[in-house]
């Protein structure tokens, strides 16, 4: 996973807020019909531990099904 902080001084290194964004890249993808698809969903942790999760989200699907055979790059 990589947690990215969202605002950094340049200069000196420093984070100026204790809000992350997490996210994961999934090398072996999951398929639905053949196509790649991910479903993205926002979760509150807060500073003494209780999570929210929120109700709204989404899934994206690509136009094509996956190949990875050289002439579909």
């Amino acid at each position: 996973m990589i947690a990215k902080p969202v605002e950094e001084d340049k200069n000196k290194g420093i984070i100026k807020s204790s809000s992350f964004i997490i996210q994961k890249y999934m090398e072996d993808p999951m398929l639905m019909n053949n196509r790649k698809f991910d479903i993205r969903v926002w979760v509150l942790l807060t500073m003494d531990c209780r999570v929210f999760f929120f109700k709204e989200g989404y899934l994206r699907m690509t136009s094509s099904n996956y190949n990875l055979t050289p002439e579909s790059i």
